[in-house]
Formats: C-alpha cells, structure tokens, sequence
C-alpha cells in the first residue's frame, strides 16, 4: 500500500521566545559611567556629558531618533567606555530597522560590561535574528548560567542549539527546561521530532508514550503517536490505536477522519462514509478538511446515495452560514438531480458570500431550465451589479426580458452586452438572438430578421438559434417558406427534441397544413407532454382537424401547466381557435 498520510499532522514548533524580552532601556539606564577619578566629584566636562546624554534620552523617547543620535554621538566622541550609550544608540538603530549596526552597538555593550543579562539578552536576539545561530546560542548558554530557572531563555538557548545543528544538545536543553516548568504536550512533541531529525525513533517513540502516561487523552499526542505508526508502516497500531479512542470516545471526530480516510485507501467507501458522518458532525474537523472528501465522494461517482446525499446536508447543518458548505451541497443536489433543492442551496451560498461567479452561475442555469424567468430576471439584474462586465449574464437577463415581454429592456441589454464579447462568436450569436427575439416581439419584423440572419452568418450550425428563428417566423406569419426550410435544416441534422418538433408543428400550423402539423405535435408531447406551449398547439391542431372533445382536454390541460396565453380560455369557452396573446 503507498504511504496513507493523514490530515493530523503536528507542525514543528517555531522559536517562541527569540524575540526583544525584558530590557535595559536608556529611559531607565543607569547614570553614564564614571572613572575612578570622578567618583569624588564632578567637574564641568561632566555635567555637559551627563546633560547630553540626558538630551538623548529625552529625544529618543519622543521617537526624534536623529536628534537623539546626535547627542548620544556626542558622548561617544567624548569617551569611548560608556556602555549605556552604546546600549540606548542599537535601540535607536534597531528601532530604525538598521539591524547590522544595531547589532554592532549590542556587541560594544555587552563588551564593556559582560555581566549585564539585558545587553547580552539583546545582543543574542539579534544574533539570532541575523541567522547566527551559535553566537547567539554562546550568548544564550551565558544567560542561562546567570539565571538558570528563566525558563525564556532556556528554551531560546535550546531554540539556537537546534538551528545550529546541535540536536542532541538541543534536547538536554530543553529535558532541563521540562525540570523547569513541567512536561507539556507541545515540547514532547517537539522533543520526538528532534530524536526523529537524529535518527532516533525508539527514543522519540519512548518520548511519546511517556507524554501520553500524563496526558492519555492529548490529540497531539496521540495524532503524533498515530502519524508515526502509519508513516513507518505500522498500519495495525495505528488503527488498533485509533479503535481504542472511538470506543472510549465514540463522538471523537479526529479519529473518525483518520479511520474514514484509511477506509478509503482501502477502497471501503461505505465504511469510509460511516466515520465521515460522525467527523463532519464534530466541530474538531475544520470545515475545509470536510468540504474536501465531500468533493472526493462527489467526483467518484455520478450518482448520490443516501449516505452521500447526508454527508453533503451534514455540512450546511454544522456549518449554516458557510456559502462553501452551501455550495457543495447545491452540487450534490445538482448531480442527484434534484433542481429545486440545488436551487435552494446555491441561493443560500449567495446570501453568504456574493464574490463567486461560478455560484452566480449554476443559479442562473437551475432557473434558466426550470422556465422560472422572473426569478431569472431579477437574479441576473443583481448579478450584473457584481460582475458587470461578464457577457453571459446579459445574455440570461435578455432572455429572462423577452420572455416576461420586456423587449425595450431585452434590447438595452443585449446592446450592453455585445460589448463585453470576446473572441467568442457563438456568445456573440446568442445575444443577437435574444435580440432578434426583442425585435420580433416589438413588430419590427425587418430588423429581427435582419439580426436573426446576422447570427447565423456568425454561428451557421446553431440549431437552437435556428429553431427560434424559424419560431418568430411562424409566429409573426412572416416567409413561412423561409420559416420551413429552416427547421427541416435543423431536423435533418439533430435528434429530434420536443421544441424542435413544436417549431416544425407551429410552421405546418401557420401554413394550414394542419394534419401534418397535428402529427408534428403529437410526437413532441410524446416527448415533452409536461410543456403548456405544446401541449396547447397540440389542442390547437386538434380543433383544427375537428378533434373538438380533444382539444378541449389539452386546452385544458395546458391551462393547468401554466400557459401565459390570454387567450386560452376563450378558446375553452367559445370551443374555437383563436391566435395567441402574451
């Protein structure tokens, strides 16, 4: 089996404590230095020094760091022994991001006086943090020396012991620091690493186990401990380990994550899904960590059982305000092919995060195909006030326009969207069908057609753009002879869909060549006999050819689905065709 990396990996440590600690400041330094000589009284040149340095101190509090640096320079012409003022001059320079001088400055300091712990605390965070790392741990083993219980510096003279390649040392250093203060899960593992680092796994195991006599049930820990058996194929300990927490803690959603991703490897996705369920439902998994075997059950298969489908709803159950866990979820609906839910959920993704195109997207899609052209319409209208240079959106809000009758808007829209087009002809053609379609539905025949043949030219083997065309032909009583040469292109190239049968219906219709056009008809509700359009014509051939008691019950029937025809019940009254009104 290749190596089975889990997700409950401990990341090393970082230095902690390499950072400026307890200080002398020159705010609180002591009196520049004096030689022996001075000691009994002070003279003129004195109190000029004395007052220069104080100068100094006073401006560097207020941050004038050059003023401050002038006077401090002051004294050291003045006298080259004062280590205060090389002290106060590197807080200036370091303050300054000067950290070579700074550092120099440190150095001189610590120099003129070598037990002062604050100058060489300085002098090896900033060795440090030049990346020289065995004179800043020279410097931090003489700190220890002179404070041995402060627990900061012993954990930074083990911090430098380690970068500068002394691991074992590094490890002495911080078995002392646990003298110090205690055994703590983080410098356990911290410890296990290093004897990892050395080649020394009985010992790093031994260190493990000796945490876990203190702390039996610390994650860290025990992910340490488990990584280590899968990562040195040790499998069965692993998940003999792993066993045991799920039965003293059979809610511990880290280990239903480790035993649902090794299922997996396993290829024993059921099994997998069982410690899923019980990992998404614990709020230890991060939500990224379940939104990516969500996506791995998504991407397995094309269908959604019931276990998945409760996965994906456990996601927005612990997670309701995430548009991610929203969107998953609206994609396992999507592919289970649960429109109306997918809908749902994509628009919740939405209330929560407005960024995403893609979300914008399947939105615009899922109502597009569910003929929901209102929600279509507003959906689109906010879209474009998020991503208004995107052509496809103008292209739905178009559609949604004519289909809502709004063909002034359809127009405004599909000329704003025309100049967003890209390199990408067939985009272009549809939003000269839409308006084409606006034309057609203002009675400007002329330049609907002229815009239709425009979009053909673009796009010769658009078969749907070709059926519309051949549509509001036949719907307006304009060339029907155009309008039929059109659609037989379109049927003597494509499988027979139901629109494509209605279109060819519809033409035969207005060309009274009604028995065909019935028989045109009948195969498209074969097809589609939920759509209230065909379903009507169907009605309306019917009454044509003297199936009264038939077209009756379609009529009806197409009432009952949702016909936009004002006219239809008319028709059902009088028993009689009458032409269309939208």
């Amino acid at each position: 089996m290749h190596f089975f990396r889990i997700l409950l990996l401990v990341a090393p440590l970082t230095c902690l404590v390499i950072s400026c600690g307890t200080k002398k400041v020159a705010d609180n330094t002591a009196e520049p230095a004096k030689s022996k000589d001075q000691r009994n009284g002070l003279s003129k040149k004195d109190f000029a020094y004395i007052e220069k340095f104080h100068e100094g101190v006073r401006l560097k509090t207020r941050k004038q760091y050059d003023e401050a640096l002038k006077a401090f320079t002051y004294c050291t012409d003045a006298r080259q022994d004062d280590d205060a003022v090389y002290f106060a001059m590197a807080e200036i320079y370091r303050a300054q991001n000067n950290i070579p001088q700074a550092a120099t400055l440190f150095a001189r300091a610590a120099e003129l006086d070598p037990k002062n712990r604050y100058y060489l605390e300085e002098l090896a965070n900033i060795q440090f943090e030049q990346g020289e790392f065995e004179k800043s741990s020279a410097n931090f083993q003489k700190l220890v020396k002179l404070e041995p219980d402060n627990v900061q510096w012993l954990y930074a003279y083990a911090e430098t012991l380690l970068r500068s390649g002394k691991t074992a040392e590094s490890i002495a250093a911080l078995d002392k620091l646990e003298e110090q203060v205690g055994m703590y899960p983080e410098l356990t593992v911290q410890k296990y690493q290093m004897y990892m680092s050395i080649k020394l796994p009985s010992k790093a195991i031994a260190e493990v186990k000796k945490g876990l006599e203190k702390f039996p049930d610390d994650e860290v820990l025990l992910g340490t401990l488990i990584d280590h058996y899968f990562r040195n194929g040790e499998e069965d300990k692993a998940i003999a380990l792993l066993a045991e927490l799920v039965k003293a803690d059979p809610q511990n959603g880290r280990a239903h994550l480790i035993l649902g991703q090794y299922e997996m490897e396993q290829q024993n996705p059921e099994a997998a899904l069982k410690h899923f369920q019980v990992a998404f439902a614990s709020d230890e998994v991060e939500l990224d960590t379940k939104i990516q075997i969500a996506l791995r059950f998504l991407d397995a298969d094309d269908t959604v059982s019931v276990a998945e489908e409760e996965l994906a709803r456990e996601l927005t159950d612990r997670h309701p305000e995430s548009a991610v866990a929203w969107s998953v979820y609206g994609d396992f609906m999507v592919q289970k092919a649960n429109e109306a839910e997918a809908l749902r959920a994509y628009r919740k993704a939405l209330e929560f995060e407005k960024s995403e195109f893609a979300v914008w997207n399947q939105v615009l899609m899922l109502e597009y195909q569910s003929k929901n052209f209102k929600g279509l319409y507003e959906t689109s209208q906010e879209c474009l006030t998020y991503f208004p240079t995107m052509a496809q959106v103008y292209l739905f809000h178009a559609l949604a326009a004519n289909q809502l009758r709004e063909f002034d808007e359809a127009l405004a829209t599909t000329a704003a969207g025309k100049e967003f087009v890209v390199n990408d002809p067939f985009l272009k053609a549809e939003i000269l069908g839409q308006e084409a379609e606006a034309w057609f539905g203002l009675k400007d025949y002329p330049k609907g057609k002229e815009t239709f043949e425009t979009a053909l030219k673009l796009t010769p083997n658009n078969y749907l753009l070709t059926n519309n065309y051949a549509y509001q032909l036949a719907l307006a009583g304009e060339e029907l002879d155009r309008a039929e040469e059109l659609i037989r292109s379109v049927l003597g190239n494509t499988e027979e869909e139901a629109y494509i049968l209605d279109t060819y219906g519809y033409v035969l219709f207005r060309k009274k060549d009604y028995q065909a056009a019935y028989e045109q008809f009948e195969k498209a509700y074969a097809k589609e006999s939920g759509d209230a359009t065909i379903t009507e014509h169907l009605g309306d051939a019917a009454i044509k050819t003297g199936r009264t008691a038939e077209a009756l019950k379609f009529w009806k029937m197409a009432k009952e689905q949702g016909s936009t025809n004002k006219k239809l019940d008319l028709k059902i009254e009088k028993q009689q065709f009458y032409e269309p009104e939208y």
